[in-house]
């Protein structure tokens, strides 16, 4: 289990684990937020061996489990979270379709390093090594 699971509120702030407990204390800065968990309730719970606090080696605090997390992490939970969405998920196939033919160009065709200048010398390059490829 990852920070995905957990339930936030606005202002990114742990509100309830995976499991549904809620935890002791909260506490939010700018560069930093944590939440503090009942060490007893965390070793009872079903879904401790697969839980993010509970396995970090470092979370351990006395006799409760923490859970830091910057608030860049926040937003990487917003974007992979994001990505679970049907819409990105319509939008996505089409750039993956793409992307492994641009990648085998780059690759195969050597379209990664040129050695022409100028936008018509480089235009036609391309246009001839997607040719190559496409034959």
């Amino acid at each position: 289990m990852n920070l995905e699971q957990f339930e936030l509120d606005d202002a990114g702030v742990i509100t309830r684990c995976p499991g549904g407990y809620a935890p002791l204390s909260v506490s939010a800065s700018r560069t930093r937020l944590q939440a503090v968990f009942s060490g007893a309730i965390c070793d009872a719970c079903p879904l401790k061996p697969r839980c993010l606090i509970t396995n970090t080696p470092s979370s351990r605090y006395r006799h409760h489990y923490r859970i830091q997390y910057l608030p860049s992490r926040l937003r990487l939970r917003a974007l992979r979270l994001r990505e679970k969405t049907p819409a990105f998920r319509e939008v996505y196939r089409w750039q993956a379709g793409i992307e492994a033919t641009l990648s085998r160009l780059k690759h195969q065709m050597n379209l990664g390093k040129l050695r022409v200048r100028g936008m018509a010398s480089v235009s036609y390059t391309v246009f001839l090594r997607a040719l190559g490829l496409n034959i």
